[in-house]
């Protein structure tokens, strides 16, 4: 959410992933994609921003290696966008 400190939580999270992939909850509140990367990218340079929410997941499933952690974090917005995730990871 725009509201929220962003760049504060990003230096927290985003260095310590392989690849990070964005995706704004379906909230007015949401902020600019565009200005969610920019800001990972000052922490990872591996950012990828992805407008549709079980898209994203779905490439971040897709993407991980045997031996990665997916990790889902950021709003309830975004969880209740996402529906029934833990029925989406089982199906990968």
């Amino acid at each position: 959410m725009r509201d929220k400190p962003i760049e504060e939580t990003m230096r927290e999270i985003v260095p310590y992933a392989r690849v990070v992939i964005l995706t704004p909850p379906p909230s007015e509140r949401s902020a600019d994609l565009e200005d969610l990367v920019r800001t990972a990218r000052k922490f990872n340079e591996n950012v990828v921003g992805i407008e549709d929410n079980v898209e994203a997941l779905r490439k971040a499933v897709d993407m991980a290696r045997e031996g990665d952690v997916v990790v889902v974090t950021g709003s309830f917005y975004l969880l209740g966008a996402l529906g029934n995730v833990r029925r989406l990871l089982r199906k990968r």
